[in-house]
């Protein structure tokens, strides 16, 4: 996938979250996601790096710096955004939402 709009795609995984018991933890989910966008993917380690090439310490510090790549720069990548599912935020709320356990 080359050029062409972003492609932003939201996973709610809805009474798992990152349960290692069923074998996808944010590692294993990691990797499925590399293994299948490659280089299009767009990861938090882009926000991390810095024009100069060096990287900010945290996703946060990166984040006040404004950090964020641009539409154009973002052209043709893949964005995937874990997302906190209805079961989890109203059913059975979780201590911690699996949004900020993949964070």
């Amino acid at each position: 996938m080359t050029g062409g709009v972003p492609l932003r795609v939201a996973v709610a995984r809805p009474g798992v979250g990152f349960d290692n018991t069923l074998g996808m933890n944010p590692a294993s989910f990691d990797a499925y996601l590399k293994a299948h966008l490659g280089s299009i993917l767009h990861t938090p380690a882009d926000l991390l790096s810095r024009s100069d090439g060096t990287r900010y310490p945290d996703l946060g510090t990166a984040g006040r710096a404004n950090n964020r790549a641009g539409y154009t720069a973002l052209s043709g990548m893949a964005i995937v955004e874990i997302i906190p599912s209805t079961f989890e935020q109203a059913v059975a709320p979780a201590s911690t939402w699996v949004n900020v356990v993949y964070a």
